[in-house]
C-alpha cells in the first residue's frame, strides 16, 4: 500500500494511528520522487538597492547613503529583509581640530526563518529522512482530510515540511544603531592626539509559534525582547 492510498472513510493511508480511517485501497508502488528536491526548493530572489548622497563643503564633507536588501528564501514561506541608513561627516573645526563622525541605522527583520538543527521541525532534516519514492505533490495538503488540527505526515514523529514552512513561525525584527566620533588635535607640529568613542546598540523581538498538530511537540507561543550595547574610548 502507498502511504496516500485513498480508503473507504475518506483519509489517507499515511495516518497509520487513526483506527477509524477505513480500508485502504491498495495500488502499485510507483517511485514518484524524482524531482522533490526541485519541486519543494524554489528559485530565491535578492534584491539589493543603495542610494547614497554626497554634501561637499568648505571645511566639512559629508556623506548620506540608504541601502535596502530584500530576500525570498528557496523554502517557501521564508524571507529577509534589512535596511541600513550611514551618516558620514568630518572636516577641520579649526587650524588644528578636526572631527570625524560616522553613523549607521541598521533595521533587520524575518516572518519566517527556517531552523536548520536536527530535530523533527528543521525542514533539511526532515526531507534528508524522506524516501526517495515520496511524491512531495502528495504533500502540499498537509492537513489531513476529515480533520481538524491533525496532521499528514508520510512517517511517525516527522512534520511534514510544507506543515513546517506554512504553521511553524519563527518570526523576528532586530534594530542596531553604531558608530563612532574622533577628535583630532595637533599639539605641536609633530604631536597629535586622538580621542575616539565608539558605541554599539541593538535590540531585538523574537516570536516563535508551535501550532497544533505538530509532531512530537504540544502547541506553545513565546516572545523573547533581548537588548545589547557596547561602548568604548580610547586617546
Amino acid at each position: 500500500e502507498m502511504w496516500y492510498s485513498p480508503t473507504s472513510e475518506g483519509y489517507r493511508a499515511g495516518y497509520t494511528w487513526n483506527e477509524n480511517r477505513g480500508e485502504i485501497e491498495k495500488v502499485p508502488y510507483v517511485s514518484n520522487g524524482k524531482n522533490n528536491y526541485e519541486q519543494f526548493y524554489k528559485k530565491g530572489l535578492t534584491q539589493n538597492y543603495n542610494v547614497a548622497v554626497a554634501l561637499p563643503g568648505k571645511n566639512i564633507n559629508s556623506r548620506v547613503s540608504f541601502s535596502h536588501l530584500g530576500q525570498t528564501g528557496i523554502m517557501p514561506g521564508t524571507n529577509l529583509i534589512r535596511n541600513n541608513v550611514s551618516i558620514n561627516t568630518g572636516g577641520n573645526l579649526s587650524e588644528k581640530l578636526s572631527l570625524k563622525v560616522s553613523a549607521t541605522l541598521s533595521n533587520s527583520g524575518s516572518d519566517n526563518l527556517p531552523r536548520t538543527s536536527d530535530n523533527n521541525y528543521s525542514i533539511p532534516y526532515v526531507i534528508a529522512w524522506t524516501p526517495p519514492g515520496t511524491d512531495f505533490s502528495q504533500l502540499t495538503e498537509y492537513w489531513q482530510r476529515g480533520t481538524e488540527g491533525e496532521q499528514f505526515v508520510w512517517r511517525t514523529q516527522h512534520n511534514n515540511p510544507y506543515f513546517i514552512c506554512h504553521e511553524i513561525q519563527n518570526s523576528y525584527e532586530k534594530n542596531r544603531v553604531f558608530g563612532n566620533v574622533v577628535l583630532n588635535y595637533a599639539l605641536l607640529e609633530n604631536l597629535r592626539v586622538n580621542v575616539r568613542y565608539a558605541m554599539d546598540m541593538e535590540g531585538c523581538f523574537n516570536e516563535s509559534i508551535r501550532p497544533v498538530g505538530m509532531m512530537r511537540w504540544s502547541p506553545s507561543y513565546s516572545i523573547s525582547h533581548g537588548n545589547r550595547q557596547e561602548s568604548n574610548a580610547d586617546i
